[in-house]
Parts: structure tokens; sequence; C-alpha cells
């Protein structure tokens, strides 16, 4: 029998049969092409080189079968295997934190408004400061045509995305594809474009994918029939998904096991989030003109959509004992069907509206509040329950999604379970007849958890220190790649 010309170190499996007959043999070479997987998550999965030499005999129908497994490296290739690999795996452009440029696609972003464009803002922001260079995509309708501004720290890349975001989203590859700057990572910023797009860029870009999961785009994703193969498929192919809350991080670890989940929280800056004395003299002017003495204004903040419970909020409200003490304070946008619950209501319920306002004149309306509702029915980490505990107002909220990590009833809140009616109708009876010195000590208690454990650097940092392990991962992932082997066949 010949020596099979493979390295000394290869482990060998035979299964040898009975001894041969003296019939002539009739042989079956059964070969594998080499298998190159190349990095599409952030993690290259090992491969393995597998030749299989079966030699099948005619006594007695026993088979003689040798197998070969190589699970190890080979100490030399051939020219064409080297070819091959190089042409087919390409290392990201990135894998050390002082070159590290992260790519993120986003569909709000500013000047757009509300809570997604604030956080997406904030996220850019905080790791910039941090000494990152951080490239935005920013995906929408408000663009006229494809432009790239250099920015400090980065650039801002505006794709026009009208009723064709197919085409639009290979326009824009066409720009990252040829683009001489090549990321390090390959971040997912929350919506419907991001998801659909960043997996397959992150695929051909051969960089990790991070996912920065909204809780708008699991709980509402998750069950879609539209949109739920689109959020699987992102989250099956990030090397690391980032939820707003351990509700949403929980969830995604138990549907994806393998993928690795992390809790990273809304933050918020508090340097630039203060109640001046010209918006306290505001909002004593409002109060004083608006709301009569004795009554306890809760406030209602933000694109109150079906998720937020507002018409939940406004049938809990109707049926409390103390409801005439009470002084509703809505300020955002409401879709129609509340607007018609709000006028239903009773007269001896007052209430006030104020339409969407840009998020520093909103200040003089949380100081005109006592206390600030989040009756959310699902939701992920509300923006409005940070700035409220910022400026030490206690919250009346639904313990769901991330407000469940910084509520404590009893300590700084009024809690209650989501769609709970009755649960929350005595919430709001409690806060009505609440003392002010106690809601004070609830809002010092709210607001020290918030300067606490939600600052934005907190929430930078984190994200920062997530980009560094998961290029040092990629790294590694690549020096330990099995490189493909050919062995030649052989005849026992």
């Amino acid at each position: 029998m010949s020596t099979p010309p493979w390295p000394a170190n290869f482990r060998n499996a035979a299964i040898a049969g009975r001894a041969a007959s003296s019939k002539p043999r009739r042989q079956i070479h059964v070969r594998t092409m080499p298998i190159i997987l190349t990095m599409t998550t952030g993690r290259i999965r090992t491969g393995i080189s597998i030749t299989a030499a079966a030699t099948r005999r005619s006594t007695s129908a026993r088979i003689t079968a040798r197998i070969t497994i190589s699970t190890t490296r080979a100490r030399s290739i051939s020219a064409k295997a080297k070819s091959m690999t190089a042409a087919t795996i390409r290392a990201p452009a990135s894998t050390t934190v002082e070159t590290m440029r992260p790519l993120l696609i986003t569909e709000n972003f500013p000047p757009d408004r509300g809570g997604m464009a604030q956080s997406c803002d904030r996220i850019v922001r905080g790791l910039r400061s941090r000494g990152i260079d951080l490239d935005v995509v920013h995906l929408s309708s408000r663009h006229a045509a494809l432009r790239i501004e250099q920015h400090e720290r980065g650039r801002l890349i505006s794709c026009p995305v009208a009723d064709d975001p197919a085409h639009a989203l290979n326009l824009l590859w066409n720009t990252l594809g040829h683009d001489p700057i090549r990321p390090s990572h390959l971040l997912a910023f929350g919506g419907l474009l991001p998801m659909l797009c960043a997996p397959s860029f992150a695929a051909w870009m051969h960089v990790p994918l991070i996912t920065l999961l909204r809780g708008n785009d699991f709980d509402t994703g998750i069950f879609s029939l539209s949109r739920g193969w689109m959020l699987r498929d992102a989250l099956a192919r990030s090397a690391a998904v980032c939820a707003v809350s351990t509700d949403h991080r929980d969830k995604v670890s138990s549907l994806f096991p393998d993928i690795r989940s992390e809790w990273i929280a809304n933050g918020i800056d508090a340097n630039d989030w203060a109640v001046l004395d010209i918006d306290r003299n505001q909002a004593s002017a409002w109060r004083a003109a608006q709301v009569r003495d004795g009554q306890t204004v809760i406030g209602l903040f933000g694109h109150l959509k079906r998720k937020k419970g507002g018409l939940f909020f406004l049938d809990a409200l109707e049926s409390c004992e103390n409801a005439a003490q009470a002084h509703l304070l809505i300020v955002g946008e409401i879709e129609a069907e509340m607007l018609i619950r709000l006028q239903a209501l009773p007269p001896h319920i007052s209430w006030t509206h104020v339409p969407f306002l840009d998020r520093l004149e909103l200040l003089r309306w949380y100081a005109a509040c006592d206390f600030v509702a989040i009756p959310s029915l699902y939701d992920g980490m509300p923006n409005v329950a940070l700035e409220a505990g910022a400026l030490g107002l206690p919250v009346l909220g639904a313990m769901v999604g991330g407000l469940a990590d910084l509520l404590v009833d009893g300590d700084n809140a009024l809690t209650f379970a989501p769609g709970d009616s009755h649960a929350c109708r005595r919430a709001l009876d409690a806060a009505i007849e609440m003392p002010e010195s106690m809601r004070q000590t609830f809002g010092r208690n709210l607001q020290t958890t918030v300067l606490r454990e939600f600052d934005q650097r907190i929430e930078a940092r984190r994200y920062h220190e997530l980009l560094i392990e998961t290029a040092s991962s990629a790294a590694r992932d690549m020096r330990t790649l099995i490189t493909p082997i050919h062995l030649k066949e052989y005849q026992t």
C-alpha cells in the first residue's frame, strides 16, 4: 500500500474490512471540492476539507472504505488554493482601534424630527466625541440627489429614496462598493430600509454587522407578515444585536441563542437639558391662565401612536374618582382616533393640546407638569422617561420595555402593568392625591437614577467597547481560518 502524501501531523481515520479476495477490484473515488467560507457576520465558521476514497470489493459484499479527514492547517498549499483563498476572502478593512471607521445606515437622522432621529444623532455624536471617525448614510425622501458631505470625524451620505427603494439601494451600493474608504463595521440603526440592505452590504464588504434594534423595530416587525422575515434575517446575520431594554435583549437571545445580544440603554446629556428661569416663568404663566388651583398637571409627550396607550389612558382617566382634580397636558402629535376621544371627554376633565415642538421648546411644558405619564402598551426605551427624570419629574408609567429597567414603584414612579385599566386608574388617583413633598422626593430619586445610570457618556462608551470587541473577534476569526488543501488521489 502506498503512503498517502499528507503531512505527518494530520489525523487519519481508516475503516478496514476483511482481507481482499483474489478477484479484480473496482475503485470508486469520491472527492469534494475545497470549501471556502467567507465572513458575513464578523465570524468565520471553520471549514473542513474532505477527501474520500471508497474501494468496493466483490467478496461477500464486504466494503473496504478509506476516509481521510483533514482538520488542521496544511503546512503547504498549492498555488491554485492560494489564489482561490485570496480571491474569495477579503479581510476587514480595519480591525484596530486606531483605524476603526464604522458606517451607520439609518432612516432617522436630523433634520428629521422625533425620538428615533434624536437617538441616532446622540449615538453618532457620542462615538465621534470618543475619537471615532463614523460615516452616516441617511436614507430619506427629503434628499434630491445622492450627496456626500464631510463633517468633523466622519461623512454624511445623503441618499434619496422615492417610490423605488430597490433602485435607490442599488445606486447606494454603487457608491459604497467603489468608495476608497472601507468601513470596519456596518451599523443598522432601526427602520425598514436599514434592516433590508445592511445584511447584504455587510456581507459584500466582509465586515461585522451590528444591528441597533429599537423597540418599535422588534415589537412591530416580529409579528408582521411582510416585515418579519426581514427582521429575522438581519438578526441572524448580525455579529451583535443591541437592544434598548433588557426585555428586548432577552427576547432576541431566546430566538437567536447563538447571536450576541447586548442591552445598551438610551442615554441623555443633562448638560444641555435643563430648565431655565425663562422656562419656569412661561410655565407659571400658563398654569395661572389654564389650570385651577389644586389641580395636578399630568403631561403626555411625543408622537402618541397606538402603542403609546393614549386611548387606554383617556379611558382610565375618565373613570378616576379624582378626575376633576387633574389637568391633562398633551404635547406632541396625536392620531385622529385619539383626538376624537379627547374631544369627547366630559366637561369636568380639563385638558390642553400643544402641537409637536422641537426638543428644547419642550422644556417650558415639562416645567408646567407635576407628573409625566407614559402609559405604553409596548415600547422600547422612551426618551420622554429620561427627559422627565433628568428634570426631576416623577413618572406615571407602564412597566414595559425599558421603563421596567428605570422605574421603581413607590420610589421614583407610580407604575402599573401594561393595559391594566384598573391599576392605571389607581395610579392616577394616587398621583392626583400625592402631597407636593412626596412628588418632589419621587422626582429626586428618578433624577438620581437617570444621571447615574443613563448618562449619554455611558451609552457611548458601551457602543465603543462593542465596536472594539467585534473588531477583535473578526480579526481572530480571520487568523483561525482553515486554508483548504488538495490531496492527491491514491490507490490502495
